[in-house]
This record gives structure tokens, sequence and C-alpha cells, in this order.
């Protein structure tokens, strides 16, 4: 259709004259690209909020820090810990930048709920999409920028980690911000465009260096080599003016972490120390470097094409795929002579050397998608370098359009395939059973998501007189989701009424349920037992049972209790440990003592 016909039908659909013109103003002016740059970023935001709450993952680290954050939210600031989350299951604790936004998102939306305290992964993963784009215009074109925004848009892996609440989901966002702002620097722009560069790098690997432990030890070596390696501007570039503003914006985010190790003595530096040491696996550097050879290839095939559990024929094309890209990276360097194109392809490829360099010694314990989100654009990157390598050859030039669209079909199309299978299989989960001999798209054999333990809750909210405490227990096979349900009770009990003036009648009464999955068996000593019928809540089944004598006990050494009281505090603080945080309020009370 042409520009005048499309106008002779805003005409006709809008009389209205001030409607009218401003139709007319985005046609004519609008290109096609930012339309097309508005519906990939649409596509991406769909696929990362499409069931957001009811589809929530929630279990382990999440109720951690759910209990934290509630516990900030009932008490004040003073509650808020200067130390972070725990970095791979080592005493080591990061900075406490993701509590922090935690602790933002609820007080705007005044609410703990568990969605809540998800919105700030939610919003950097939508914000990371606009992001990529600008970051990969900094050396492709605007089609190919367009095409590998696309493929993050709807990477099953960039969706998966930006649809619950965890440390590390955010880090990818602020990997790019890093990298953004360090290329700008290097910019030869005059004015104050430096030293705003350099705050929004020093604040952003501040950030990121928080959110996980592979952040914290790869970014600054990253920046380190590539300031080496651009000896001769990086004398021009950083200024005093600009290294103090740099340091002086990272150590403002660093700033509880230095107060909490003045506060401690150093202990969380003596533990960065040891973790280093006991992270590193003794399988001997050659088995080392192979295995760390097979991760890259297997995580570059899972974030190309979405498969959870590749087959072995698959990482091997994973593996050449990065090595080829690799390959085309140092290739395009060696023949670019575009200074701002030269510091593109250099930071792309001491990023992918550097994480694989530094996760030698980690090989054998790096078999998690985490490891990977701070360099997972990499892979998307590599498909647009092997492609303008080859744009230089004549056969590649003729068939340029089918290997274009190929790309598409194979790395978005397998996303999205993997995608709406996973959605599939969320919203199945949430109305009939997951046969427990099945696999899913996840590699598991059944879903739980926080709808599952909201209603959970509801059901056990509804059935239990208001009078009596609850009781519930886990099998053995979804005991680890125990504190899930937990917190959905939790969240019940802050609009309960009725408080309990003896303890001793909670002990002689009480309302007591098991927790499976559906059609499986109660155990041997509740067979015997009075039993309502069954509630079927998708994959999970309740009963409430009515325990006597023997079987009582039993219950009991196994339960987990919810007590319907209302306190001042409902959610317990951290307990007192060894390696206990630091809290501002520790602070304010020495300061004031």
């Amino acid at each position: 259709m042409r520009m005048s016909q499309k106008l002779e039908e805003v005409n006709k659909l809008f009389p209205c004259v001030f409607m009218r013109e401003f139709l007319k103003y985005f046609l004519m002016k609008v290109s096609k690209y930012t339309w097309i740059f508005i519906l990939i970023f649409c596509i991406g935001i769909f696929f990362r909020v499409y069931h957001f709450g009811d589809w929530l993952q929630f279990k382990g680290d999440a109720f951690r820090d759910a209990i934290l954050i509630s516990n900030v939210y009932d008490t004040g600031v003073a509650s808020l810990p200067l130390l972070g989350p725990r970095a791979g299951g080592t005493m080591l604790r990061l900075g406490p930048v993701f509590y922090d936004f935690q602790y933002i998102a609820t007080q705007i939306f005044q609410s703990v709920d568990t969605v809540v305290l998800a919105y700030p992964d939610l919003f950097f993963s939508i914000l990371t999409l606009p992001l990529f784009f600008f970051f990969v215009r900094r050396y492709f074109s605007q089609g190919w920028s367009l095409l590998l925004m696309l493929f993050l848009a709807v990477s099953f892996l960039a969706i998966e980690y930006g649809r619950f609440a965890w440390n590390p989901n955010s880090v990818l966002f602020f990997t790019l911000i890093f990298s953004f702002a360090v290329l700008s620097l290097y910019e030869k722009k005059e004015g104050g465009h430096q030293l705003l560069w350099a705050s929004v790098a020093g604040l952003s690997l501040a950030i990121a260096s928080q959110l996980h432990f592979s952040a914290f030890l790869g970014l600054p070596i990253v920046l380190l080599l590539f300031i080496v390696w651009n000896v001769k501007q990086s004398k021009q570039v950083l200024t005093f003016r600009v290294v103090s503003i740099f340091f002086l914006c990272l150590g403002i985010v660093y700033l509880p972490v230095f107060i909490s190790e003045f506060f401690k003595h150093g202990e969380n530096a003596r533990l960065f120390l040891s973790a280093i040491s006991s992270k590193s696996s003794s399988n001997g550097l050659l088995l080392n470097i192979y295995q760390d050879l097979h991760m890259f290839a297997k995580y570059f095939a899972r974030i190309l094409i979405g498969l959870v559990e590749p087959s072995k024929w698959i990482i091997l094309l994973g593996g050449l795929f990065c090595g080829l890209g690799l390959l085309a990276n140092a290739f395009l360097l060696r023949s670019e002579t575009d200074e701002k194109k030269q510091h593109f392809l250099k930071w792309s490829l001491l990023l992918i050397v550097v994480y694989f360099f530094l996760y030698i010694p980690l090989a054998f314990k790096i078999d998690r998608p985490r490891f990977y989100l701070p360099f997972m654009v990499v892979p998307f990157l590599y498909f647009g370098y092997m492609c303008r390598a080859l744009d230089k050859k004549g056969w590649f030039v003729k068939y340029r359009i089918f290997l274009f669209s190929l790309g598409i079909i194979i790395i978005a199309g397998s996303n999205v395939i993997a995608t709406l299978g996973w959605f599939s299989e969320l919203r199945n989960s949430q109305e009939t059973a997951t046969s427990t001999g099945e696999r899913n798209s996840k590699g598991r054999s059944y879903f739980l998501t926080w709808g599952h333990f909201e209603r959970t809750a509801e059901v056990i909210e509804r059935s239990c007189e208001k009078e009596n405490n609850i009781y519930f227990q886990m099998a053995k096979n979804i005991k680890a989701y125990d504190h899930s349900i937990e917190y959905a009770l939790l969240m019940k009990k802050r609009s309960w009424e009725s408080t309990l003036q003896s303890t001793e009648q909670t002990m002689q009464g009480g309302c007591y349920y098991y927790i499976s999955f559906v059609k499986e068996v109660l155990p041997d000593y509740l067979l015997t037992t009075k039993r309502d019928t069954p509630v079927d809540v998708g994959n999970l089944n309740i009963v409430r049972v009515y325990p006597e004598g023997e079987a009582l006990e039993k219950f009991r050494e196994r339960k987990i209790t919810v007590e319907r009281m209302q306190e001042q505090k409902i959610f317990e603080p951290e307990k007192i440990t060894r390696y206990s945080r630091v809290f501002w309020g520790d602070v304010w009370y020495r300061l004031n003592k």
C-alpha cells in the first residue's frame, strides 16, 4: 500500500483532526526499523509476563530471601543486612544490592507477595532487550541488530531466568550496561561524557559483581585486560578525574560491604580467599580443560536452541559453533579498521576468553545456567560474526537471504518452540497431574509453581477451624518445597483476626495435612487414620488427616507448624551464628552509642 493510500485510510478511520495529524506524522516519520523494534520488544515482554504470578518458581533461596525481606518490611530498614546472599553454597556472602532491589519493590507496591519480590528481575529482564539492541548497534547494522535482539527476546534461557526472583538473574543486564559504558568511555567525545560513562561503569560493575560470584571475578579481569590491550588510548582516556569518579561510584555501592568488614574484622574477605581455594577441582588440569570445553559447548547449544539436556551430537555442534564463532571474532578484529568496532570485537573476545580460563578450576562445578548468564549473548554475537566473516565470500552473498532465514528458523524458532512447550506444561500442571514417569522440558518429571502453593494454602485455610494451628507434612520427593507452602500460609496469616490465648490448647488440637503428588500412597502410619476426601490442586494432593496415638506422635515428629497467632513479628529474623551478618540497625546503634 502506498503512503497516500495509508493517509486516506487514516482520514476515514479517525475523523478527529488532532488524532489524524498525529497518526499521519507517525506513518511518515517512524521508520520500519522502529516498528520492528517495537514488535520484537512486545514479543519479549509477552514471554516474560505471561501468567507471571501463577507460574512463578518459589523454593529454597527464594524462600530465604522472602523471609528476610518480609522481616525488613515489617520492622523497618534497620533490619536490612549489609551483606547479601551466600555465594555458591559457601559461607562467603555477596554484596546486599539484590536485597536492596527487593526492599525497594516492597516499598513501591506495599507488599511482600512473592510476585512483588520477583518484579526487579522481571523489570531488568525486560530492559535487557533494548539495551542489547543499542549495545550490538555499536558493531552491527540496524537489521542485524534487530535480528540479534529477536534471538534474546525469545531465548528460552533468558525468559526462564527473568520469571522468578534470584540474585544471579539480573547479572546479564548489568554486565551489558557495564560493557556499553566502558566502550562509550573509549569513544573520542568532548565534554562531560567521559565522566558520565565512568560513573555508569562504576555503578554497573559494582551491582553486577554483587549479583553473582562469577561477575565479581570475571568482569574486573575483562576490564583490566581491555585497558592493557588499548594501553595507548587508555593513557588518554583514563584521566585522574575519570578514574576517581569510577572508583567513587564503585565505592558507594560497596559501602555496606566495607562497613560490614569493619564490624566483622575482615571476616568476609577471609571467606573469599577460602572460597577460591575450596572451589578448585582436584581432577587435574587436562581433565578440567576438557570438562570446561564440554560445558561451554553444552551451554552454547542450550542458549542457541533452547534444549535443557542436548544430546552429545548437539553438544558437539555447540562446541563447533563456539570455536568457529571465536575464529570469526578474531578474523573480523584483524581486518577491522574502524576503532569503535575494534573495541567492540576486542571486548566480546575478552569476555568469552576470560570466563573460559576462569572456569577451568571450577569445570566440574559449573553445570548450572547461572554461570553463563554474564555472557549468554555471546552465542548470538557469534552467529552475527560468522555471517559477517562469510559476507566477503561470493557464494555467501548469493545465498545470503537463505542463510539469514535459516538462522531465524533454527535459533529463534527452536527457542520459541521450547518456551511454548514449557508454558504448555506449566499450564497443564495447574489443572491436571503430570505423570512422575514423564520428563518435561526442564528435564524434571513434574512442575511446582507459586500457583500450586497459593491454592494449597487456600485449601488448608478454608478447611481448618480458626482456633486451631496448622500442621502439615510433605512427601519425601517434594520436601524441598515445604518452605514454599509455609510462606503461602504465612501470607494468609496476615488477614487472620483470631488470636490464641493458650499455647497448651494449641498442642492438644490442630489441623493435620499430608501433601504429596497426586495418586501417591500415604505413609504406612497414616493408612489407618481417619481422613477427609483428598483435594487436588493440579500436581499437588492435599488430604486432611486425624491422627491419634502413635500416628499423632509420628506426625508431629515430622510436621511443619504454622501457628495462627498474631505477633509483632510474623517472620523470624536471621538466627545468630558464627557467620551472622551485620544489619543497618547495628550500625546506627554503634553510631548513637
